[in-house]
């Protein structure tokens, strides 16, 4: 169940399967993986690396990201994906956070090309990076005695990526992930989801974050699968690749499938043929004649490789449909009154904590050490309750991150840009719509005499990555949400939300 990442790849390399297939590329076999994967984790101990490192990769979905990951957890190197959606300001707090020996990147990242660093190298052209091929030329400098011993060192409790995320501050934080802990993880998942031998799965998510490589890489490498992903999403591309390739499972939420399935390219046949994933809304389902759909929902985050707890495919679909399901096999969940920490009743709603061979090893700044008890729990901030069948029921949370569409925002960050911009006096943010995953973000704001909207979302825009980006709307002073202590008020905020004029 669980070990070294670089090994599940390598299983299936004898098998001749396809391991990845794009809209823009000539996709990975998992043999082909293993042979440049292999070449790259050489060429990086020629570069002087050694187990411990990091490597930053600043790359899409694709094989040159695929071949990247596979190479640091070869030898014992930590990866650490950055999102292509960074803005270069972004970008720059990321790397002086992660400190990496190494920055790979490619001419086709979706956005443009962005200031790098010294070391970095490129797929492609690139002003700031050096070729790729200068790096694989240092392969050479690695005879076959020290070749074996490197490869032989990986363990599973290895670091195998650094997943970087907005802390409360908007600095970033870093959360450290084991081989082991994904890969173990991986394989449950895709056994909750009935994930079989060669399944051929269509994700939109990237592969820089956790949804994209803990869950839907991961969990299809588990079964030899077939992942079929794309760059840059677009509706018309994605039905295309899953009609082309036959797909038979599913990585995404509902919601951007619902723009997949209006596409006349994805037929009937295609949405009943992948039955298997993640949960889908049951109307959209109907909408097109599909039964016996087997999507199951979960309960999870970055800090513990995606799915803490799962749906099961063989459970009831009004059961997958309307919980999160049960803890994976060797986690503890526990439910306690977050006010005086006492552990409460299946039924009873609190926050909910977390422990198992899955979670994290901890943050890069060391702040998981205040979040953990003498037990060993993690609190993760979110709310929720465990009813007597053992399935879990999340309600929200009682930390201000906002989750849309998969990706996590710290409200704090967006703030920051909109209280750095001129002519702002104050700037709260807020999670749009009802449920657990935010429609949208929003931002009230009190803006001087004579300042331009327009000109606080182009700051936005240039600032953040554009998931982040808020819907402006101003209030007078005398109705800004405050709390008794003066502090922004969210909750207020949301519920102010609705009643204000929109202008962007």
């Amino acid at each position: 169940m669980s070990g070294a990442w670089a090994e599940r790849v390598r299983h299936w390399a004898g098998s001749g399967r396809r391991a990845l297939t794009t809209d823009d590329g000539p996709g990975l076999t998992y043999q082909s993986w293993v042979d440049e994967g292999d070449a790259l984790a050489r060429a990086f101990l020629g570069a002087g690396l050694s187990p411990g490192a990091r490597v930053a990769t600043v790359l899409p979905n694709g094989p040159e990201l695929l071949t990247t990951l596979y190479a640091c957890a070869r030898v014992g190197i930590t990866a650490v994906p950055v999102s292509t959606w960074a803005t270069g300001a972004e970008l720059a707090r990321v790397l002086d956070a992660a400190c990496p020996a190494l920055v790979l990147t490619a001419d086709t990242v979706p956005g443009g090309q962005r200031e790098l660093p010294g070391g970095a190298f490129a797929w492609g052209d690139h002003p700031d990076a050096t070729p790729v091929a200068a790096l694989l030329e240092l392969r050479a400098r690695v005879d076959d005695t020290r070749w074996r011993a490197a490869v032989e060192a990986p363990r599973a409790d290895d670091d195998f990526v650094v997943l970087y995320t907005s802390g409360s501050t908007g600095a970033p934080k870093g959360v450290v992930l084991s081989q082991g802990a994904v890969v173990r993880n991986a394989a449950l998942i895709a056994e909750r989801m009935g994930l079989t031998d060669g399944e051929r799965v269509y994700t939109y998510f990237p592969l820089f974050f956790s949804g994209g490589l803990c869950n839907a890489l991961s969990s299809t490498i588990s079964v030899g699968g077939e992942l079929v992903t794309q760059a840059r999403f677009t509706p018309a591309g994605a039905a295309a690749l899953i009609h082309t390739r036959q797909c038979s499972a599913r990585d995404v939420w509902h919601d951007g499938l619902a723009r997949v399935v209006a596409e006349p390219a994805l037929t009937a046949d295609d949405l009943r043929r992948m039955r298997r994933g993640l949960v889908l809304d049951a109307e959209l389902l109907a909408a097109h004649g599909v039964t016996g759909d087997l999507g199951v929902d979960m309960y999870g985050m970055t800090e513990t490789a995606t799915a803490f707890t799962c749906g099961d495919h063989r459970d009831p679909a009004e059961l997958r449909q309307s919980t999160q399901g049960r803890p994976l096999p060797g986690n503890r969940l526990r439910v306690v009154d977050p006010d005086t920490g006492r552990e409460l009743r299946a039924g009873e709603p609190g926050e909910l904590l977390v422990r198992g061979p899955n979670t994290m090893t901890g943050y890069t700044d060391g702040s998981h050490a205040a979040l953990t008890d003498e037990d060993g729990f993690f609190h993760t901030g979110d709310l929720g309750w465990l009813g007597p069948d053992g399935h879990v029921r999340y309600t929200g949370r009682t930390k201000t991150m906002i989750k849309l569409k998969g990706l996590t925002v710290q409200p704090e960050e967006v703030e920051a840009v909109l209280m750095a911009s001129p002519g702002v006096r104050r700037a709260v943010v807020t999670g749009l719509g009802a449920g657990h995953e935010s429609s949208g973000i929003g931002a009230l704001v009190v803006l001087d005499p004579g300042t331009a909207p327009e000109e606080v979302a182009a700051r936005c825009r240039r600032e953040l990555s554009s998931y982040k980006v808020p819907e402006l709307r101003p209030v007078d002073e005398s109705a800004f949400p405050l709390s008794a202590s003066l502090k922004n008020d969210r909750s207020a905020a949301h519920a102010l939300w609705p009643t204000v004029s929109a202008v962007l």
